[in-house]
């Protein structure tokens, strides 16, 4: 059974299921779970979205993702390896 996601967790986002890396997506820590009208919505610190998607992945898959596919600002969102 897996964990469910907390508060804190190293986050990918996206906006649709199928992950298109041309789609809005981030990586980030989750600092907000929010549940409206029964569909789960999260959040991570540089992004004013609520994402709809999200996967825990490792802060060094998240250093890997966000080199393999830079965004310089998508919707808002600055993605850049820190």
């Amino acid at each position: 059974m897996k964990k469910p996601l907390q508060i804190g967790d190293y986050v990918f986002v996206t906006r649709w299921g199928d992950a298109d890396p041309n789609d809005p997506w981030a990586v980030g820590f989750l600092s907000e779970i929010a549940i409206i009208k029964g569909i789960d919505f999260y959040k991570i610190p540089n992004s004013n979205r609520l994402w709809h998607h999200c996967k825990r992945i490792t802060k060094k898959r998240g250093e890997k993702i966000l080199l393999e596919y830079p965004m310089k600002s998508i919707f808002g969102i600055k993605n850049k390896p820190k």
